[in-house]
């Protein structure tokens, strides 16, 4: 089998990046990076910017704005890249211009997976300069373990308008994107697979392009707040490989506010201890102009830092080595612009296989409940019945009729406690598909089983027993992040303890394991647990004489 390979496209002011990796997300392997540069690009972001404010210039019937043009000219260009990258069509992970993009952090009390949705939705409206109708959205969630009954949102929107311009330049230039995601979790990414942001860290990552610069502040998995920097009219004294004075000053003006800001507004966490830049231009004065300006140290963000085939290490491509990271991470939960209608079903390596281990899981499951069997009990039982000699009651010759009914009541009753502690569990059917529901998207199960405990109060001759109905689960959790996998099973076990449906079986729920596991040499959370009935007493009656 072919190795595992991933695109990422991205439309800068300047120029298209494509990087194409493959491996896996801790030992990828550039495969190529190829830029091209995009002549129209600067009035395309130009016309994005000033429709966003509502100051555009618009087109007439006989003559396309500018606008369109400039898509026209960037699809050509795509088209160029394309070829030059060796395919004539491409799967690629995208990421939307910073400045197209509405990103909000907020924090709600923590609820269960499958009412998050609506909820968050509901919660993001105080804080969006838009009607939440016109957007195409996503959010993702952080749930810390010293702190779990919060939960950090981190919401992403895009004006629909924006969404499908932007879709209509890749179709036409033969590109089928399979994310669509804000540039900061792009570099997010990019910073956990070269581990160069501690899990206790906080710091400024600074994007830099030719005439606008993104400024995020997050941890390794966290984003707070991420703003935009623009220069519309740079000097003209601006070198040709570099940045303008104009946009170095607000850069350092932007990241003092930014770092204060939050310095405020988030008590209690990390302080910024660093700064991280990427920059198409490979002029170290920048980081030493950058310290001395910012009193924090600066480090220059590398994308191929921990790749191998790495021949010549190229300026810039940080974003689009993010976003073909992202084919290679497989991590579940991650945002995705796309309008439904756009999405694909292949999302990464991982999703189709847990697809198919949930699906071939639950047919098992589905199968079980139907025969209320557990098929390893009843081999055991036949393989002792082979070998084993059935002694018949015995009847004698001129036996009395009384005789005769009494062993006759005896087989009657033993074949009603065999019909009884027998029984299915009511409502399997509605307990499967609540099940389904509740499962989290980033988990599967590897076995699911209902059985029936049964234990004999006394001789088995009284024909009584007290019987409970057990559901044993066991499954992994894969988010490539042990904190978010763990709070997801914890969710999931909360989840069936309040559901009406699993309530009216079942009164014990316990997690009964959780232990780090392997799967498809990834790192997963596996766990096992258990729902268990009441005691349910049960017997047959002991004078009855007529047919079973």
């Amino acid at each position: 089998m072919a190795p595992a390979s991933s695109i990422g496209l991205y439309i800068g002011t300047e120029a298209a990046d494509l990087v194409q990796l493959s491996g896996s997300f801790q030992h990828p392997r550039l495969v190529q990076s190829i830029r091209i540069p995009l002549p129209s690009q600067g009035v395309l972001r130009n016309q994005m910017r000033a429709e966003e404010q509502g100051t555009a210039p618009g087109g007439t019937a006989n003559a396309p704005s500018s606008l369109e043009q400039a898509e026209q000219a960037v699809s050509k260009s795509l088209i160029a890249l394309f070829q030059k990258a060796g395919v004539s069509s491409v799967r690629a992970h995208t990421a939307i211009a910073p400045e197209a993009a509405v990103i909000r952090y907020f924090q709600m009390p923590t609820i269960p997976l499958h009412e998050r949705k609506t909820a968050v939705a509901f919660e993001a409206k105080k804080y969006l300069p838009f009607k939440l109708e016109e957007l195409v959205t996503d959010f993702q969630t952080a749930i810390r373990r010293t702190d779990p009954a919060i939960m950090r949102i981190m919401f992403f929107g895009i004006k629909k308008s924006a969404v499908s311009a932007y879709l209509e330049i890749l179709q036409s230039a033969g590109c089928a994107p399979l994310s669509l995601e804000a540039v900061p979790i792009s570099l997010l990414r990019l910073l956990r697979q070269a581990s160069q942001l501690a899990s206790d860290q906080v710091a400024a990552i600074l994007c830099i392009e030719k005439d606008s610069a993104l400024i995020s502040i997050a941890s390794d998995s966290l984003l707070y707040l991420s703003r935009n920097v623009t220069v519309m009219n740079p000097s003209e004294g601006t070198p040709t490989e570099g940045i303008s004075p104009e946009l170095l000053e607000a850069i350092v003006n932007e990241t003092r506010v930014s770092i204060d800001y939050y310095r405020r507004r988030f008590l209690g966490e990390p302080a910024v201890s660093k700064v991280i830049l990427y920059s198409p231009y490979s002029d170290p004065k920048q980081a030493e102009a950058l310290t001395t300006a910012l009193a924090i140290p600066v480090e220059t963000g590398s994308p191929f830092k921990k790749m191998t085939g790495v021949k010549e290490t190229p300026s810039g491509f940080a974003v689009a080595a993010g976003l073909a990271l992202r084919g290679l991470e497989k991590r579940a939960g991650d945002c995705n612009l796309l309008p439904a209608e756009h999405r694909r079903d292949l999302q990464g390596l991982l999703k189709p296989i847990v697809l198919e281990a949930s699906a071939a899981a639950l047919l098992l499951g589905f199968a079980y409940f139907a025969s209320a069997v557990d098929i390893s009990a009843q081999q055991q039982k036949l393989s002792t019945l082979r070998t084993t000699e059935i002694t018949l009651p015995s009847i004698q010759p001129g036996a009395a009729v009384t005789d005769l009914q009494a062993i006759q009541t005896q087989q009657q009753r033993q074949l009603r406690f065999l019909k009884e502690v027998s029984k299915p569990a009511a409502g399997q059917g509605a307990l499967l598909a609540h099940l389904t529901r509740f499962l989290p998207e980033e988990a599967w199960l590897r076995s699911l089983l209902l059985e029936n405990s049964i234990a004999l109060r006394e001789n088995p001759e009284t024909l009584r027993f007290t019987k409970r109905n057990l559901l044993k689960l066991a499954g992994s959790s894969y988010a490539r992040n042990q904190a978010k996998e763990f709070e997801d099973i914890n969710n999931f076990l909360t989840t069936l303890r309040s559901d009406a449906v699993f309530k009216s079986v079942f009164s014990g729920f316990s997690l009964d394991s959780v232990q780090r596991g392997r799967f498809q040499e990834e790192a997963v959370t596996e766990f096992r647990l258990t729902c268990t009935s009441k005691s349910e007493e049960g017997k047959t009656p002991v004078g009855a004489t007529q047919n079973p």
